[in-house]
C-alpha cells in the first residue's frame, strides 16, 4: 500500500487541489445569492419614485414626471413642492435643496404593505417614533440605502408613507428630515401630559 501512495502522490495532491477549488467556487456563488439587509449596502438600484431619485433628479424632472405641483413653499432650508397622490386629503411631498431632490414622501393609499420593502431590503432596527405616545406611528429607516416607511409601531404591515432620500446615517437623516421624531418610546405613561395618559 505504501508503494501505491508513493507512486500516486501527485495525483492525490492534484485531486485535493481541484476539490478545494470547486468548493471555493461553490461557496462564492452561494454568497452572491444572499438577500441584502437593512445593514448592508448593495449594488441594487437606488430607491426611487417613478424614476425620481434623491440627489439626482431636479425640480424640472419632478414636474415633467408628476405634472404641475398643487402647492409650493419653503420648509426650513428646503423648497417644497406638493403633488397630487392617490389619497385626496394628503399629497405626495418633494423637498429640494439647490434644485436637487433631497426627499420624496410618497403617500400610500392603504394598498401597500411593508412586505415588498422587507423582501427587497430586509429588516431594520433603525426606528424613529412619531410621538411619544405608545401605539403611535413609527418610521422604519434604512439610512444606508435611502428609503424609509411610515406605519403603526409594532408588528403591523400597514404603510402610510414611503420616504426616498440619499443614503446617509441615521443621525443626519433625523436632523434633516425627521427632527420631530423620537429615538425611543416612553417606558411608561407617568411622564406624559395628563391628556395622553
Amino acid at each position: 500500500m505504501k508503494e501505491f501512495t508513493r507512486e500516486h502522490r501527485k495525483y492525490i495532491f492534484a485531486f485535493f487541489v481541484v476539490l478545494s477549488l470547486i468548493s471555493v467556487g461553490i461557496i462564492a456563488k452561494l454568497s452572491q445569492n444572499k438577500k441584502p439587509t437593512g445593514e448592508t449596502k448593495s449594488n441594487m438600484e437606488k430607491p426611487n419614485y417613478k424614476s425620481l431619485t434623491a440627489g439626482i433628479s431636479t425640480k424640472g424632472d419632478a414636474v415633467s414626471t408628476l405634472g404641475a405641483p398643487i402647492s409650493q413653499g419653503i420648509e426650513g432650508k428646503y423648497s417644497l413642492l406638493e403633488f397630487s397622490s392617490l389619497v385626496d386629503t394628503k399629497p405626495n411631498t418633494a423637498l429640494f435643496l439647490d434644485d436637487k431632490l433631497a426627499l420624496f414622501k410618497e403617500t400610500i393609499n392603504l394598498n401597500k404593505t411593508s412586505t415588498d420593502i422587507l423582501k427587497t431590503y430586509g429588516t431594520t432596527d433603525k426606528i424613529l417614533y412619531r410621538s411619544q405616545v405608545p401605539g403611535g406611528y413609527a418610521l422604519y429607516v434604512y439610512p444606508n440605502i435611502g428609503i424609509a416607511y411610515l406605519g403603526p409601531s409594532g408588528q403591523s404591515s400597514i404603510v402610510s408613507e414611503i420616504w426616498y432620500f440619499e443614503p446617509t446615517d441615521l443621525t443626519s437623516f433625523k436632523e434633516n428630515f425627521a427632527s420631530n421624531y423620537f429615538y425611543t418610546l416612553p417606558s411608561s405613561t407617568e411622564n406624559l401630559p395628563e391628556n395622553f395618559r
